[in-house]
């Protein structure tokens, strides 16, 4: 299983590779912003996403809007959003459908009951 960390805080990407990998045993590829999240996209086959929203150089509801729309090895992977900036008009308005969202700041077994049927 891979799944791929987008995520421009050092200690958020941590925590969460922690969490996968202690959870699933899952081989975590983390990227530090949007672009080069969507690039190792175009590499890589993930079964599971979980990237931030609010990023340098491409935010997390950009890039998901580009893997959705351009033809890509991970145009239907699941993804997990991390943000506190997303609201649900800003779901609606962004067609970001078919996506977990956890709030920030989120506690460990919150995101964990939200990963946990990804990482099977």
């Amino acid at each position: 299983m891979k799944v791929l960390i987008v995520e421009d805080e050092k200690e958020v990407s941590s925590l969460v590779k922690e969490l996968v990998e202690t959870s699933s045993g899952a081989e975590v590829t983390i990227c530090e912003n949007g672009l080069d999240g969507f690039l190792a996209c175009q590499k890589t086959k993930f079964n599971l996403i979980i990237t931030d929203h609010e990023m340098p150089f491409m935010k997390g509801a950009a890039m998901v809007v580009a893997l959705r729309t351009r033809e890509n090895l991970n145009q239907g992977t699941s993804i997990i959003m991390l943000s506190a900036f997303i609201n649900e008009k800003m779901k609606t308005d962004l067609g970001l459908t078919n996506i977990e969202f956890v709030n920030k700041p989120f506690n460990s077994d919150d995101l964990l009951q939200v990963m946990g049927p990804y990482l099977i």
